[in-house]
């Protein structure tokens, strides 16, 4: 634990005891626990400034970050959920969903929030390559191929879509199409090339 941590700890939790109301002091207290490692604690700060501020969307995004580092992905759920019910838009919100979603197995509905997210939140390719490596998880092949190709139209760093799609192509036992694939990309360096294939 660091001192200057420890003691803007002490001054927040004196000020909390005189105003157990002050949002701002739980969630000053709440970032000190989690970055002391305190999760527990963490969590409870941050869900006392998402009681009293019910529409604090960063709060929501803390506190599901934080159920996140306990691999709670039902309490991440929650607190998503809770942020686009206050805002829709509000950034990182349905990526995160999906990425809880999927990291539970429940893939279509970490298809669906990908296909609602928002582009000029997120890149679309990055959007293309997370909905390609979800409807591969699926065992939607065809669907998977299709958004790589639109993955790697998209992006600026090609390289991560193109690996993706051959490694599906391998999966269907495509073996020249994933070579052809990673041999015609100009921009993978030959020595990935040569390690890839």
């Amino acid at each position: 634990k660091n001192e200057k941590d420890t003691e803007a700890l002490k001054s927040y939790e004196k000020a909390i005891e005189i105003n157990p109301s002050a949002a701002n002091g739980h969630y000053v207290i709440a970032t000190l626990y989690r970055k002391m490692g305190e999760h527990e604690k963490a969590k409870t700060h941050m869900q006392e400034v998402t009681r009293l501020v019910p529409n604090n969307n960063l709060a929501h995004m803390v506190l599901a970050g934080l159920y996140l580092d306990d691999r709670d992905m039902e309490g991440m759920k929650l607190e998503l959920e809770a942020i686009l019910k206050n805002d829709a838009k509000f950034p990182g919100t349905r990526v995160n969903l999906a990425l809880a979603n999927g990291y539970q197995g429940n893939f279509p509905q970490a298809i669906s929030h990908i296909l609602a997210a928002d582009s000029t939140v997120q890149s679309r390719g990055i959007l293309e390559l997370a909905l390609s490596w979800f409807y591969e998880l699926n065992g939607e092949n065809s669907e998977s191929l299709s958004r790589c190709d639109k993955s790697i139209e998209l992006s600026d760093d090609k390289i991560y879509p193109v690996f993706l799609k051959a490694n599906i192509l391998l999966m269907q036992s495509d073996f020249n199409g994933a070579i052809e694939l990673v041999q015609g990309s100009s921009f993978i360096d030959p020595v990935d090339k040569e390690y890839y294939l």
